[in-house]
């Protein structure tokens, strides 16, 4: 008897366990709304520099599953953001291979460029890596729970915010939001962090 409950301890010891997490809301892309990324360099010191630059992706089209959202940059928020790339995903697709890792990594989305006079879209890729859609709103919808941690962050009041790591990085996704469940909150590259500073639903 104690063999077989030192065995089964030795059984649920090593078992990894899936913990459901928050998607982003697809409800929440609509034409129109839009989200801001601020992306800052660490000052060597513990903290970040002032933002360098800032992104945002508008939905520029919704279609039942499809969303085509555009982007752009500035380097401030005072000044005019300028379209460069924009991107046509499949969000119901995004969660179907959100089941883990390694099926989302095979997620596919079309992507676009500006044209040089900036009048026209170009196709770039029919099978673009979905991780210019994943790394700004979360699709897994369940994770090892070693790869998962919690924290507290000032957006709105205090909100939790759930982080799901990926080798050296963390991204950040907001929990419990009724605009911004799923989207990334902020994410740490190196010496590089992006934040999230502005939205629109």
């Amino acid at each position: 008897m104690k063999k077989t409950l030192f065995l089964f301890s030795l059984f649920v010891s090593s078992i990894t366990l899936a913990v459901p997490v928050e998607t982003v809301n697809i409800d929440s892309f609509q034409k129109g709304s839009y989200w801001v990324w601020a992306f800052s360099e660490s000052d060597g010191d513990g903290g970040w520099q002032e933002p360098y630059l800032y992104e945002t992706y508008k939905v520029i089209n919704r279609s039942k599953e499809w969303v085509t959202i555009g982007m752009s940059s500035a380097p401030s928020l005072d000044a005019d953001f300028a379209p460069h790339h924009k991107f046509k995903a499949n969000l119901i697709k995004c969660l179907d291979y959100g089941q883990n890792s390694r099926t989302l990594k095979r997620w596919k989305v079309q992507f676009f460029s500006k044209s040089l006079s900036g009048n026209k879209w170009q196709l770039v890729s029919r099978s673009h890596k979905g991780l210019v859609f994943t790394e700004k709103f979360n699709c897994l919808t369940n994770i090892s729970s070693e790869n998962l941690s919690t924290q507290k962050v000032e957006w709105e009041g205090e909100r939790i915010v759930f982080g799901l790591r990926n080798k050296k990085r963390t991204s950040w996704y907001l929990a419990n939001h009724p605009d911004l469940m799923g989207v990334t909150h902020h994410k740490v590259m190196g010496k590089y962090k992006l934040q999230l500073v502005d939205f629109q639903k």
